[in-house]
């Protein structure tokens, strides 16, 4: 530390190429780039019974999004349960893109259409 004039806190490390560039080999990577058409957010609320969890949701729509051609995405927006009751809101978003497209309101339409079908059929869900 001295014979570089390194202060008291400073850290070293060796950094192996080799190993980095045989890692860099090996990773496939998940990029997809980004669209250069509009995507399209809905959100859906759904009324479930306390014992369904978040994410027995989450992976039911999923399920349905994973056959759609589409880049998709969901994410929680709230989870709402007033006292003394037997049953829970759970708000989630739905985001859709395509790549080769502006996406129509039908075809939107007929993911989220899908999607609440399962979650109210495999869940016992009512839409609010």
């Amino acid at each position: 530390a001295r014979a570089f004039k390194l202060p008291v806190y400073a850290a070293g490390f060796e950094l192996s190429t080799q190993a980095l560039h045989q890692a860099a080999k090996n990773h496939t990577g998940n990029y997809s780039p980004v669209s250069r058409f509009p995507g399209s957010e809905r959100d859906v609320c759904f009324q479930v019974s306390t014992d369904v969890s978040y994410g027995q949701i989450l992976e039911t729509v999923t399920n349905v999004l994973g056959n759609v051609e589409l880049e998709t995405s969901v994410h929680p927006v709230d989870i709402y349960q007033a006292e003394n009751t037997s049953t829970k809101n759970v708000t989630v978003r739905i985001k859709l893109t395509a790549h080769d497209r502006t996406l129509t309101g039908d075809d939107v339409s007929s993911v989220i259409d899908s999607v609440i079908a399962s979650v109210v059929d495999k869940l016992a869900a009512v839409v609010v």
